[in-house]
């Protein structure tokens, strides 16, 4: 989720209320809302996730959202009458901020996973910890996604992960280094 809204120049918070307690019909909702706002002719792409009202009053869905802006009118008519709350998100110029502040409304999307355990967490989801539109990722998967999230987090060097067993050391990065230039190595023997 950090790395699809630190693309885009414009990403929102988006809370819809009111959502019925059985998964499979709050999806069919949400899912309808947003397809509803695409048909309307809205670019409308989000991470979404369902957690419980603080006072167990009922469930709402937290949501990350870029595309064009929605007028928040236009969004209660397509929610059927029911509260939705809009948060349009800074955009620091700092790469950094704007990592720390994905980092911050990712987290508060699924804080649900947190706060209330993740087992419930996931219940509650249908086993997800999140839910993402087709076009959330900018038409990459989650595993490149992922990759380039590391590739910009290693100041553009590919890096991968090491598998590191309980009680030994990491490799340095210069162990990293070598490891990912022997792989390479092997790779290209393979292809060729």
């Amino acid at each position: 989720m950090t790395w699809a809204a630190r693309k885009v120049h414009r990403r929102r918070l988006v809370t819809l209320t009111a959502l019925p307690d059985d998964f499979q019909t709050a999806r069919g909702q949400v899912r309808d809302f947003a397809r509803r706002l695409r048909s309307d002719g809205y670019t409308w792409e989000w991470a979404w996730a369902i957690e419980a009202n603080p006072r167990g009053t009922g469930y709402h869905a937290h949501g990350l959202q870029h595309g064009d802006y929605v007028p928040v009118r236009h969004l209660v008519q397509r929610w059927g009458q029911r509260v939705v709350d809009v948060r349009a998100l800074s955009t620091p110029g700092a790469g950094v901020y704007a990592v720390k502040e994905a980092l911050r409304v990712a987290g508060y999307v699924g804080k649900g996973a947190q706060a209330g355990g993740l087992h419930d967490h996931l219940d509650r989801n249908g086993g997800r910890p999140v839910h993402m539109s087709a076009g959330f990722l900018h038409g990459c998967t989650k595993r490149e996604a992922l990759a380039e999230l590391r590739t910009d987090l290693a100041d553009g060097e590919a890096l991968t992960w090491a598998l590191v067993p309980a009680g030994h050391n990491p490799p340095t990065v210069a162990e990293g280094r070598r490891l990912n230039e022997q792989r390479s190595a092997d790779r290209d023997r393979w292809t060729t």
